[in-house]
């Protein structure tokens, strides 16, 4: 599949968010390396962001990261989110 095909198909599934879906768009008529390199930006601040909540979630339940059951399940690990 082209990558044109593919930007087309996640724009006109109803699986894909509205964010998702603006966030593209907007991405589009933006210089391709700017938009790349914010992109890449926002992908790191974001999986801080989630680390930092699932550190402060274990903190209040007082679990340890080797004995929670759930962490796998929800693609966690202790070095952080599974990608």
């Amino acid at each position: 599949m082209s990558v044109a095909a593919e930007i087309e198909a996640l724009i006109e599934s109803p699986d894909t968010s509205n964010w998702l879906k603006s966030a593209l768009g907007s991405a589009l008529v933006r210089d391709c390396n700017d938009a790349v390199s914010d992109a890449e930006f926002l992908y790191r601040i974001l999986e801080r962001h989630a680390e930092a909540t699932l550190e402060a979630a274990r903190a209040t339940l007082n679990l340890r990261p080797e004995l929670d059951q759930w962490s796998a399940d929800l693609g966690l690990s202790i070095q952080g989110v599974r990608r």
